[in-house]
């Protein structure tokens, strides 16, 4: 064979070998490979060997899913990167290649080793400790099943990959390099973005604020996260899956030429069909919430605050989907210096905070008026005779009407 044949056959290997570890990754782990266990450990849905200790295994798979959720997004998303950028000859192509193998074999050994030592109880001990601070009872269980058998093969392929493309020197082809490194690296920050600040830093971030102070804004947005937008179709799906389409979006539109009018940047387009799907998903959610009082909780200030609160969660839920498409393709039509993306992402996760805390405050208020109208209905008791109610009710002018949703 030709050495020309033989770069064109490695070049469609590391393809192939890319798309396979994406489908492993996808079917075989999944996104929620230790959430799946937490919640079935929630719901008692898995029987455990020692029930007692069902809490501190709780937040043991719970731990570990945070990390894994991390790797998991980054690798997806740098794999189907990676195929569509080698399909295309997209520059930079050969980087993605190296970093996006290096993660797969990184999330391998991950899943391999949380096989290994999942029944140790110094590891449980140290990773419950980061949500209870006194841990008794750990009971050591196994129930990561063969799962470790993706992991394994994640490691292979990737380490696979990774000889193919720095023995062939595919990342310093000039069909596959690139001028700037930086900008090939930047591509990876709207993904570790969304999965680390959005998806965990701020929650954390928002349950130390409200710990001294607002418990009912934390509750709220845990609540909010939960019961309303669990299982529900676009508002419960990460945010790697939007970076996914936007990314191929970009590279396909790139190279197929659409009859668009010439002032209209092709590029832009998988982000506006996203984004008017969200609006208009979060329009019909809006008249369409699920019930609160008596469903979820008999806590009136609660339910006040929370359905005070979810229209803005929704929309901040939009503007952060927005935010991280648009940094992906102004990066890969190389807009703007790394350290103007980092500051305008800093900026970004500042305001998102600080909307969800302060949305948080109108559920409170509003609370409060309700309770001073709602003392109307009672009898107030004179203060002569406080045994005796009195007949004024001077405040019934200024009653907020309130709808009372039916418990069954």
């Amino acid at each position: 064979m030709k050495k020309e044949e033989i770069i064109y056959v490695r070049i469609l290997t590391v393809i192939g070998a890319s798309a396979l570890m994406a489908l492993i990754l996808i079917f075989g782990a999944g996104s929620g490979l230790f959430q799946r266990i937490a919640n079935g450990i929630n719901d008692t849905t898995l029987q455990l060997s020692n029930a007692d200790a069902a809490i501190y295994s709780l937040y043991f798979y719970k731990g570990l899913d945070v990390l894994y959720r991390i790797l998991y997004a980054v690798t997806v998303f740098g794999l189907i990167l990676t195929v569509a950028a080698m399909f295309f000859k997209l520059k930079g192509a050969g980087i993605y290649a190296v970093l996006s193998s290096a993660s797969a074999v990184v999330t391998g050994a991950y899943i391999v080793l949380c096989s290994i030592f999942e029944g140790n109880t110094a590891l449980r001990r140290m990773v419950v400790h980061f949500y209870l601070k006194d841990v008794q009872t750990v009971a050591p269980e196994h129930l990561l099943g063969l799962h470790w058998i993706a992991g394994v093969f994640l490691i292979v392929l990737g380490v696979f990959c990774l000889v193919i493309v720095k023995g062939t020197r595919l990342d310093k082809m000039k069909a596959y390099s690139s001028n700037s490194k930086a900008a090939c690296y930047s591509i990876f920050i709207p993904v570790l973005m969304g999965s680390m600040v959005f998806e965990f830093l701020r929650e954390l971030l928002i349950s130390v604020l409200c710990q001294h102070g607002d418990t009912y804004t934390a509750s709220a947005y845990a609540c909010i996260r939960s019961y309303y937008f669990e299982w529900e179709w676009f508002f419960d799906y990460p945010y790697v899956l939007y970076l996914i389409l936007t990314v191929l979006g970009v590279i396909v539109l790139s190279k197929v030429k659409l009859p668009l009018p010439e002032k209209f940047n092709s590029a832009w387009l998988v982000p506006g069909i996203l984004t008017v799907i969200g609006i208009v998903r979060s329009v019909v959610y809006l008249f369409n919430a699920p019930p609160l009082f008596g469903y979820l909780t008999f806590d009136e200030k609660l339910c006040d605050v929370i359905e005070s609160a979810y229209p803005l969660y929704m929309l901040v839920y939009i503007l952060d989907m927005v935010f991280l498409m648009a940094l992906v393709v102004m990066i890969l039509q190389e807009q703007g210096s790394t350290k103007k993306i980092l500051a305008v992402c800093g900026i970004a996760t500042a305001v998102s905070i600080i909307g969800i805390l302060y949305r948080g405050a109108p559920g409170n208020v509003y609370y409060r008026r309700r309770c001073r109208c709602h003392r109307i209905n009672r009898p107030a008791l004179s203060r002569k005779y406080p045994w005796k109610p009195s007949l004024s009710n001077s405040c019934n002018k200024r009653q907020i009407p309130v709808w009372q949703k039916q418990v069954f």
